[in-house]
């Protein structure tokens, strides 16, 4: 008896999709046990057939109803994580210049440092020798020549791994 009143209750909520099958079992159940009588047999099954679609029809609203608001929060996530991202893509981007125009500034005193002492060097060394000699002077400007040429060559390197850098942000 428990069981068929639960089946009724569920019936009536809708909670389970009845069948026209299942809607007729259940009234034989109910005639049985005295619960219903047979001319209302058909009444009963319209309406619990009833309720069953309305009921349905309910959870698939409520449940388009959450996907939708499912979707809209997602969109939203989504676009807090995008801003974030190009937020930090443009911090990113701030701190590779910062440090590119720190670099340029103290390779500049570097080499303005370089030059003082490439001139020291060479009036240490003519005093030391006793001479006026270009030789030396032509010797001491080939070796710094070579040195500038290598670092040349690793600020270029240094300025396309910058600028690869800068092009994976702009692509991201």
């Amino acid at each position: 008896m428990a069981k068929t009143i639960k089946d009724t209750f569920l019936a009536s909520l809708g909670v389970m999709q009845l069948t026209q099958e299942k809607a007729e079992q259940l009234a034989k159940k109910l005639i049985k046990k005295g619960a219903l009588l047979k001319e209302k047999q058909d009444v009963f099954i319209k309406v619990l057939m009833e309720r069953s679609k309305e009921s349905k029809e309910e959870i698939e609203k409520k449940l388009k109803q959450t996907a939708s608001d499912l979707i809209a929060r997602g969109d939203i996530v989504e676009k807090k994580a995008r801003k974030s991202k190009d937020e930090l893509e443009k911090k990113l981007k701030e701190k590779i210049d910062k440090t590119v125009a720190e670099l340029k500034v103290k390779g500049k005193q570097l080499q303005g440092k370089q030059e003082k002492v490439v001139q020291d060097l060479k009036e240490s060394l003519r005093k030391k020798i006793g001479t006026d000699d270009t030789r030396i002077d032509a010797r001491i400007d080939e070796k710094i020549q070579k040195l500038n040429a290598a670092i040349e060559s690793d600020l270029a390197k240094m300025k396309k791994e910058i600028s690869e850098l800068k092009k994976m942000l702009k692509n991201k």
